[in-house]
């Protein structure tokens, strides 16, 4: 598991939330991206981005490795909040990634309306 808050931040604040895994989160201060150089071994991983859906904005973010983008979408459900809490929690996994060391993961997002285009974590898992 590789907290949000640990990744290199450029446009990026912290934010202590009981519901995010570590007690924090990051949320953009505009285009907003955290870096992670993998110290994993070789091999495929999903890996499982746990963001911040609130119902007051469509925050757009992404996934990027090696600076190309693999997977992106907008966070804008209506799930009953306009807060980040624990019922606006919510995860996107992107199956089969082939990660060697050294490759750098990206998560990008940015804030929409009330939308803080927020992140708790990423977890990357092997597949077996």
């Amino acid at each position: 598991l590789v907290e949000a808050e640990s990744m290199t931040l450029s446009n990026y604040t912290t934010e202590t939330q009981s519901s995010a895994s570590g007690g924090m989160m990051i949320r953009a201060t505009g285009n907003g991206t955290a870096s992670y150089v993998s110290e994993l071994d070789e091999g495929t991983y999903d890996i499982v981005v746990a963001y911040y859906d609130e119902n007051d904005g469509s925050s757009p973010m992404s996934v990027s490795l090696n600076g190309v983008v693999i997977d992106s979408w907008v966070a804008d459900q209506e799930l009953g909040s306009a807060s980040p809490n624990a019922t606006t929690r919510v995860t996107r996994t992107i199956p089969g990634v082939t990660i060697r060391p050294g490759d750098t993961l990206a998560l990008h997002s940015e804030p929409s309306g009330g939308e803080g285009g927020r992140i708790d974590c990423m977890d990357l898992i092997g597949e077996e």
